[in-house]
């Protein structure tokens, strides 16, 4: 089987609840949490899947940067899959690119392996991220 590999497409939160001592967002301390509710839009705008998502600041790192741990559920038209992965928050607020192991769960994803990897579009505040998947 060929890779498969989703492209051009971006993905924004449409809803969220936080749990933390700093509200509002961005988590800022060791235990805040968010649940999200995400849609991918091609191109064109359209609705092409969702993803649902936990994000947990887990640990700070001996470079004082604060680390969060995600655990995502993705639903494209193709299929379904999974990623998950722990970050320099840091890092991802400034625009870099993030990368998560991912396996198909469903459909014509299911059993493969790659790659989910986004990168935030600045400003933080359009919550909305370039999004690149692939698996093979």
């Amino acid at each position: 089987m060929s890779a498969i590999v989703i492209d051009n497409v971006t993905e924004k939160t449409v809803h969220y609840n936080y749990i933390g001592r700093n509200e509002p967002l961005p988590i800022q301390e060791v235990g805040d949490s968010i649940v999200y509710f995400d849609e991918i839009y091609d191109a064109t705008g359209a609705v092409i899947g969702h993803t649902v998502g936990m994000v947990v600041a887990t640990h700070v790192a001996p470079n004082g940067h604060l680390m969060t741990h995600y655990e995502e559920a993705i639903e494209l038209p193709e299929g379904t899959l999974r990623s998950s992965g722990t970050i320099d928050r840091q890092e991802m607020l400034a625009g870099g690119a993030v990368r998560f192991p991912a396996v198909g769960t469903g459909g014509k994803f299911l059993g493969l392996t790659g790659v989910r990897e986004w990168q935030l579009i600045l400003p933080v505040s359009t919550m909305t991220v370039n999004l690149r998947i692939s698996l093979g």
